[in-house]
C-alpha cells in the first residue's frame, strides 16, 4: 500500500513540475486568445516582469472580467486591489485602462482543480525563491 501511495505522489509531483515549467515557458498571448477552460496564468508588467500568478475555472473570464474589468467594485480581484493600493489608481475605468496598457498574460491549461491549485502555489513559491516581487497576497 505504501509503495502505491509513493508512486502516486511521485507522478503527481512530476505532473505539477511539468505544468509549472510549461507555465514559466509560456509566451504571452492576446487576451482574445486566452482559453475559456480552467488553468493557471501569469500577469506581466510592461518591463516583462511577472507580477502576479492566478488561476481560474475560465481563464479568459477571470482575466477579462475580474482583472481587466472596469467596475468600481475591486473585491473580485486581488490583483486589481494590489494595483490600486500600490499605484493609487482609482477603481473603475482608470484601473481598467492601466491594466490594459501595462499588463500582458500567459497561461497553461490545467483541467483538474486540485492540480490547478498545486500548480499556482508551486509557481508562486518558485518565483518568490527567485526574488520576484509578486502582488499575490
Amino acid at each position: 500500500m505504501q509503495r502505491t501511495a509513493s508512486t502516486t505522489l511521485d507522478s503527481v509531483l512530476l505532473e505539477v513540475k511539468t505544468l509549472v515549467e510549461q507555465l514559466l515557458a509560456a509566451k504571452c498571448c492576446e487576451v482574445d486568445d486566452l482559453p475559456t477552460s480552467r488553468g493557471v496564468y501569469l500577469i506581466y508588467d510592461k518591463a516583462g516582469n511577472i507580477i502576479y500568478v492566478g488561476q481560474g475555472k475560465d481563464v479568459h473570464r477571470r482575466i477579462c472580467v475580474d482583472h481587466r474589468g472596469g467596475d468600481e467594485d475591486i473585491s473580485t480581484s486581488t490583483f486589481r486591489r494590489a494595483i490600486h493600493k500600490l499605484h493609487g489608481i482609482a477603481a473603475g475605468q482608470p484601473l481598467r485602462v492601466w491594466v490594459i496598457n501595462n499588463c500582458s498574460f500567459a497561461h497553461v491549461s490545467v483541467s483538474d482543480s486540485d492540480l490547478c491549485t498545486a500548480v499556482e502555489a508551486v509557481t508562486i513559491r518558485v518565483l518568490r525563491k527567485q526574488g520576484c516581487k509578486l502582488l499575490n497576497a
